[in-house]
């Protein structure tokens, strides 16, 4: 329609012109959307890493206030009190 109309007002130098539709996000990432799908997948596994190793660590911390505890709990304290030291200090 848009060509028809381009076509009428100046016929002389338009008759091959031709337009094509195409989405603007085709247009602008062209042939790169596969590669910033890549980097997308790339960035996740880093970030599932990383997430992965900061949970080890809190473990492994825990793991090792396991004794702490076990003692505390020995000389009387409940667990209501090892509970609100877990809470207070933010660990485990």
């Amino acid at each position: 329609m848009i060509v028809k109309e381009i076509q009428r007002v100046d016929g002389k130098d338009t008759k091959d012109l031709k337009l094509f539709v195409q989405p603007y996000h085709k247009l602008v990432t062209g042939s790169l959307n596969s590669v910033f799908i890549a980097l997308v997948v790339a960035l996740g596994l880093v970030l599932l890493i990383a997430c992965a190793n900061v949970a080890n660590l809190l473990i492994a911390r825990c793991v090792g206030r396991q004794q702490e505890f076990a003692v505390r709990a020995a000389l009387g304290a409940g667990r209501a009190r090892l509970m609100r030291q877990l809470i207070i200090e933010g660990d485990c």
